[in-house]
């Protein structure tokens, strides 16, 4: 909107009556409109720019941007053999980024103890990864579901 009317509406026709003189009726007097007022403007439009500081490539900025990799495992996949195998996958992809590991559709009474339908697991600060492709494709071959925390 500019002037309180939107810039798209035709201008509005305003009736005007002279005093004393007859005309044959009223006269029609358009009120100006922003394109008359653009017309009237000489100076040449500024045109804006756009300058960068900083170009960072998108492939793989996913994977630099992530806090933590909290990987679910539903609880008929977890054994001991399960856990083997996120080890070796975590010491494999070693990195900056901490992984947290929660146990996911729990059986009814293990919910009820554990005050819910999942259950989050304490792993000891050392184990950290590296994501990517390989490391994702590598966890869900033991259906752990890595989920990237931003």
């Amino acid at each position: 909107m500019f002037g309180g009317a939107p810039l798209s509406s035709p201008a509005p026709v305003v009736e005007e009556i002279s005093a004393g003189e007859d005309t044959g009726g009223p006269q029609r007097i358009e009120e100006p409109t922003f394109a008359s007022h653009a017309a009237a403007f000489s100076e040449t439009p500024i045109t804006p720019e756009l300058n960068a500081l900083e170009m960072i490539p998108l492939e793989g900025i996913r994977d630099r941007k992530v806090k933590e990799i909290a990987l679910e495992v539903p609880y008929v996949r977890m054994s001991d053999e399960t856990v083997r195998k996120i080890r070796e996958i975590v010491e494999e992809h070693c990195g900056d980024i901490p992984v947290t590991v929660t146990i996911v559709e729990l059986p009814r009474e293990i919910a009820a103890n554990a005050g819910g339908d999942a259950l989050r697991l304490k792993i000891n600060h050392h184990f950290r990864v590296q994501p990517g492709p390989a490391l994702s494709a590598a966890l869900l071959q033991v259906h752990a579901s890595p989920r990237y925390i931003f």
